[in-house]
């Protein structure tokens, strides 16, 4: 049982759903607000007063004690870095009638930047998709620079590549910040955060790892 197990939902009731990010949308804004609520270690934030009190209603105090363990769980290890210096959050993802999992690494500064004259903290979101499998988006972002690398095991269509550039341009006028996009596919992902040894993500000459 868990926050990404679907046995989570009370045995003869369908009725409760937890708040779980969904494609769409209010993707952005319902993985902030899960993020916000693990930071804050605080499962009833992030469930809500209503679903709160319908599970006490039901009598389902072993379901919210498990809830909240698994919450628990998740929330100490987005705050203990890794002996490799990175971090990582799990997200869980409702899609469809399929419970995934959005894997967030990140770590601080490290390093210094020579084109920028900064040192940029590095991030690494990976998910599952049906159609591209392992997907890795590798960010590095400093106070006036963002670089992004696609990684997928099945190549973006051009058309999708597009709309991903349409997207990130847009963030960086938003974010008054220069920066690169470049796509990686192949059969193999190549970046392990936990056991990274590639040298950060540059932008001399485009995204290099």
């Amino acid at each position: 049982m868990g926050l990404t197990d679907t046995s989570t939902a009370p045995q003869g009731n369908a009725t409760f759903q937890p708040p779980l990010p969904t494609p769409g949308s209010a993707l952005a804004s319902t993985i902030l607000f899960f993020i916000a609520a693990l930071k804050g270690g605080d499962l009833r934030s992030w469930l809500g007063e209503m679903n709160t009190n319908q599970l006490e209603g039901m009598h389902q105090g072993q379901l919210l004690a498990q809830l909240g363990d698994d919450f628990n769980q998740l929330a100490r290890l987005a705050s203990e870095p890794q002996p490799s210096g990175w971090q990582i959050m799990l997200i869980p993802l409702a899609n469809g009638d399929r419970l995934e999992q959005i894997r967030l690494f990140y770590r601080g500064r490290q390093g210094h930047d020579e084109t920028s004259g900064e040192s940029p903290s590095r991030f690494v979101v990976e998910a599952e998709l049906a159609a591209f499998g392992l997907v890795q988006l590798d960010g590095l972002l400093g106070t006036h620079r963002f670089d992004l690398q696609v990684r997928s095991n099945t190549a973006f269509t051009p058309a999708m590549q597009g709309h991903i550039r349409e997207i990130f341009v847009s963030a960086l006028e938003i974010g008054g910040l220069q920066g690169n996009v470049q796509f990686e596919a192949g059969s193999q992902v190549s970046l392990d955060p936990f056991h990274d040894t590639a040298k950060e993500p540059g932008h001399a000459s485009g995204l290099i790892v």
